[in-house]
C-alpha cells in the first residue's frame, strides 16, 4: 500500500510539474518575451530569396569571412561522401568542383548547427534533433523530384520543418530556471523534453516570426498548426512526410532494414538503399 501511494504522489507531483512548467513556458512564448537567437547571417543571407536558396557569389566572399563556419563547411567537403579527387583547402576551390548550389545547402546545414539553439545539458538531445532535420531535409529533396520542385526549396522545408522543437527547449530550460527548477536534474529532464515537444508548434511559430521568414518555408514550419491543412502546400506535404520518414529510419522500422521481405518488389528494395544513402549523407553533413 505504501508502494502504491508513493507512486501516486510521485505521478501526481510529476503531472504538476509538467503543467506549471508547460503553462508558463506558454506565456512565455506567446508574450514574446522568449528571446529567438537570430538567424545566422550565412543562413539569413541563403534564404533571402523568397522562394529559393539564393547561392549568390557573395557566398563565397562571406564564408572566408566566417573561419569557423569556413572550417566546418570544408571538413564536409572533404568528407568521402562528396569524394574529392585531392583535399580541397579553400572554400572557392569547393564551389568550383561541387557548384554553388551544393555548396549552399552544406553552408546552411552548417551554420544552423553552428550558431543556433545551444542548449546547456542538452547536447545529445540537439544532435539528435539536427541529424533527424538533416535526413528529413534530404528526404524532401528525393520526395520533391516526383512533384517537379527544386532542391533549393524542398531541403530547407524539410531541414526547418521541426525547428520549433529546439526554439521550445531553449524556453522550457529558461522557464524552468525561473521557477526554481534544475532542468538537467534526473528528476526533471524528460519532463522539460516532454514540454518542449508538445510546445514545439508554438515555438516554430515563434520562429517564423523572428526570422521573417516567407514561403515556402514559412507554411512548411506551420503545417503543424491545427488550422491549417497540409493539402495547402505541397511544401509542407512534403516536408511533414520526410519528417516521418526521418524519425522512421532513425527508430529502425522493419520497412529500412535489409533484407526485404519481398525483394520483387521495387519500391520496397528502394527502400533500404535509400536509407542507407541518407545515412551516409547525414554522417557527412553532422557538425
Amino acid at each position: 500500500m505504501q508502494t502504491s501511494l508513493t507512486q501516486s504522489g510521485y505521478l501526481a507531483s510529476a503531472t504538476c510539474t509538467f503543467d506549471t512548467l508547460r503553462k508558463s513556458t506558454v506565456a512565455t512564448l506567446e508574450s514574446g518575451q522568449s528571446v529567438v537567437p537570430p538567424l545566422p547571417w550565412a543562413a539569413s543571407s541563403l534564404l533571402s530569396d523568397e522562394r529559393t536558396l539564393s547561392p549568390g557569389y557573395h557566398l563565397l566572399g562571406d564564408l572566408s569571412s566566417d573561419d569557423a563556419l569556413a572550417s566546418a563547411v570544408l571538413r564536409i567537403c572533404n568528407s568521402p561522401t562528396y569524394q574529392p579527387r585531392t583535399p580541397l583547402v579553400s572554400i572557392s576551390q569547393a564551389a568550383n568542383r561541387l557548384g554553388l548550389a551544393a555548396l549552399s545547402e552544406i553552408a546552411l546545414a552548417a551554420a544552423l548547427q553552428l550558431n543556433v539553439f545551444a542548449v546547456d545539458g542538452f547536447q545529445n538531445e540537439l544532435r539528435g534533433f539536427w541529424r533527424g532535420a538533416l535526413a528529413a531535409g534530404l528526404f524532401a529533396k528525393d520526395l520533391g523530384h516526383s512533384c517537379s520542385l527544386p532542391d533549393s526549396e524542398t531541403f530547407p522545408c524539410g531541414l526547418l520543418h521541426e525547428i520549433g522543437f529546439p526554439m521550445a527547449l531553449l524556453a522550457t530550460t529558461a522557464q524552468a530556471k525561473e521557477l526554481g527548477l534544475s532542468p538537467t536534474a534526473n528528476s526533471m529532464r524528460n519532463t522539460v523534453l516532454e514540454v518542449s515537444k508538445a510546445l514545439s508548434p508554438l515555438a516554430g511559430a515563434c520562429v517564423v516570426e523572428a526570422w521573417a521568414l516567407e514561403a515556402p518555408l514559412a507554411p512548411a514550419i506551420q503545417s503543424h498548426h491545427p488550422a491549417f491543412r497540409v493539402t495547402d502546400s505541397p511544401h509542407a506535404t512534403i516536408a511533414h512526410m520526410a519528417t516521418k520518414m526521418a524519425a522512421s529510419l532513425y527508430r529502425r522500422e522493419r520497412q529500412w532494414a535489409h533484407p526485404v521481405a519481398n525483394p520483387s518488389d521495387a519500391t520496397a528494395a528502394g527502400l533500404p538503399r535509400l536509407g542507407d544513402t541518407v545515412r551516409v549523407w547525414v554522417d557527412s553533413l553532422t557538425i
